[in-house]
This record gives C-alpha cells, structure tokens and sequence, in this order.
C-alpha cells in the first residue's frame, strides 16, 4: 500500500531493479528533463512484481475464453528445466460441463492439455489450440501474462479459419464468431524469441522494406522454397506466395501502406519481422 525508492545503490526497491512492465516514477533536476535508456540496461533478474508478493514465474502465458455465462484457460510455459523431461509439468485436459466452451492444447504427442509446459528454442514455436463447444455463437480469447516474457518475444495467435494473425501483445482481447462446424483445431499459438539467457534469438537473416518493395534476405535459405506470407496489424492477410528464396527476394506492395508482420516459412523453421511498408 506503499511506494518502494531507490537512489545510487541504496533504498528500498529491493536490488534496485525495475521487472518488466513495472511502472515507476523518476524525479528530474532539470528545466527540460530527457530520459534515455537503451538495451544495455537490460538484465536478467528474479525481481517480483513490487506491487504483487507473489513472485513471479517467468515465461508464462494464459489464454482464458469466455461466452456470457462460462470460461475456461490454458496455460502455455517455457522453462530450461524441461530439457529432456517433455511432459512432466504438463497437467491433462478435464473437461467441464457440456454447455462450457472447452479450450486445450496439443502436445507434441498429441495429447490434450490444459497446461502445457516446453522448452526453450531459438525457432518459432507453434502450439495448436483446440476448441470444443455445443453453441453458435460470439466468444473471447483474453491473453494474460506478457510481463513474464523478454519483450522482444513475440506472441501470435493464428486464426486459420479466417486467415488471421493477431498479435496478442497489442490486442490481448480476440472477440470471433464460432459455429459448431468448425474445425476443433482452428487456433495456433505461435512463440518466437522465447531462449533462454545468452542464445542468439535470431538466425542471419533480414527482412526490411524500401518504399513500396519487401526485402527478404535469409543466406541459411537461399534456394529453398517458402511460403511468403504478409499480414497488416488487424491480421488480415494482404500478400501471399510461394516462392524460391533469393539474396535478397524482392516483392512488390504497392498496394499497402503501413505496418506489416511478414512471415516466411520454409521446411523446418518460421522466421518474422514487423516491417513498415509506405
């Protein structure tokens, strides 16, 4: 019920670091203050929330889905400690009363989850989503936990009924209309970035535009066929193609101007990029 301060070392802030997405105050002794910071103030620190005695757990995602009278959660987590012990942290989908939406997740061998618990990796990550409920009508994804991830993970959720991706960093909330004909496995959860502390987070490639023209440069995949695909921040999709990649590939958008989430898919990896195309 209190603030916590810190000044040169010493106060009662704990160690004096700030956790991701906490917010503080800074008192200016000047009559234009500037403040600036950069990524090398960043660290890697167990410090809990100062508002929340609760520590707590990094890496931790919720995905909660609601009608008007019941909800239901999953759980997506990353921890090292998983490394050769894949399903020990998992916790088995039980499902509720008939009239409930039902979410889950799909493990890697395809068992339905309620929390499911993975390594780290260098790769996009991508979690299918199941979703089961006797009604037509209007639901809504709420996504919770942002603060536990690095900030330069990023965190998609994939309609692939309506050809969507949305980033839940900047639209946690995701209202969509269900039938009962849809596919169970109509979402996917996509992770990247999620590494663990010093692993690079990205491979050698760059994607960037240039007026109207998307640069793709990705060397590890030169040759090789990709799926191209280029979504504007509602989700929905504007370019789509296969193609073989070049150094760099070149593809014109004269039709689009803004900010864009590009994603090239190839064989075994997901690479992404926001970009703004004008």
């Amino acid at each position: 019920n209190n603030y916590v301060s810190w000044s040169a070392g010493v106060g009662s802030a704990g160690t004096g670091v700030i956790p991701a997405g906490q917010s503080f105050f800074v008192k200016s002794n000047a009559a234009s203050p500037v403040l600036e910071m950069n990524n090398d103030i960043r660290i890697h620190d167990e410090q809990a929330y100062y508002k929340n005695s609760t520590k707590m757990i990094p890496e931790v995602l919720h995905l909660h889905i609601s009608d008007a009278e019941s909800a239901d959660e999953i759980i997506v987590r990353f921890a090292s400690m998983i490394g050769n012990k894949p399903g020990l942290f998992d916790v088995d989908k039980l499902y509720g009363a008939e009239s409930a939406p039902q979410l889950y997740s799909i493990s890697e061998i395809n068992d339905k989850l309620t929390i499911n618990a993975l390594d780290h990796s260098s790769q996009t990550i991508i979690v299918p989503v199941g979703l089961e409920y006797s009604k037509n009508g209007q639901l809504e994804f709420l996504a919770s936990g942002f603060e536990s991830f690095e900030s330069s993970a990023s965190i998609f959720l994939e309609d692939k009924l309506l050809n969507k991706m949305i980033d839940l960093r900047e639209s946690p909330s995701y209202l969509f209309n269900h039938n009962t004909t849809n596919d169970a496995l109509r979402f996917n959860l996509h992770f990247s970035g999620v590494t663990t502390t010093g692993e690079v987070t990205k491979d050698d490639y760059h994607i960037w535009s240039v007026s109207n023209q998307l640069n793709i440069n990705i060397p590890a995949c030169s040759g090789q066929n990709a799926m191209i695909e280029v979504f504007d921040l509602l989700g929905h999709r504007i370019y789509s193609e296969q193609k073989v990649l070049q150094t760099p590939t070149e593809i014109n958008l004269a039709h689009f101007n803004g900010m864009a989430l590009v994603r090239v898919t190839t064989d075994n990896k997901i690479y992404s990029e926001k970009v703004f195309i004008r």
